[in-house]
């Protein structure tokens, strides 16, 4: 069983990294991500105590600077996707296939990495890698949607779709 998720795992485990602290604004105390209200990102919350130190944003504040502004938009964007993301990674690893849902999975973190970084210099600097995150995480909703839907056929309509789709796929 381990063997069969491994690659799922290792993703989850990058995305936990990018995931895994927040910070309460009430207290301004750095809590683990299995305390959170809601998933925020650690390197992203990270980011944020470091803008309200230079922005003098004191928490529960979510107002100020356009700079700060940006930054703090940016780690509530990527917090709010992550619930989304870890369901289809892992459906669509188990459903259709893991290292190709491994591969989307770190295609869309690093989109989102670049995300985060484009938004925190300028609003429209994070178009380019916003779609591209949107395109990796729809092709683990229709990775995921495909693996279930084949899992669920009969099994004699199953091994003949395989088998047809084997014959329009070139061999390797």
């Amino acid at each position: 069983m381990k063997d069969e998720v491994a690659l799922l795992a290792t993703v989850t485990l990058l995305g936990v990294l990018l995931q895994g602290i927040w910070k309460d604004e009430a207290t301004s105390a750095l809590k683990p991500w299995w305390c959170a209200p809601h998933p925020s990102q650690a390197y992203f919350s990270l980011q944020v105590i470091s803008a309200r130190r230079a922005f003098r944003v004191s928490p529960p504040l979510t107002t100020g600077p356009p700079e700060f502004e940006r930054v703090y938009r940016a780690q509530v964007n990527c917090s709010e996707y992550f619930p989304l993301f870890l369901a289809t990674l892992w459906v669509a690893g188990i459903f259709f296939h893991e290292g190709t849902a491994a591969l989307c999975g770190l295609v869309y973190l690093f989109a989102r990495l670049r995300y985060f970084q484009g938004y925190a210099r300028s609003a429209q600097q994070r178009l380019t890698p916003l779609y591209a995150s949107a395109r990796a995480l729809w092709l683990l909703v229709a990775l995921a949607a495909l693996g279930l839907l084949v899992h669920f056929l009969p099994g004699a309509l199953r091994a003949a779709l395989l088998g047809r789709l084997g014959k329009l796929l070139p061999r390797a």
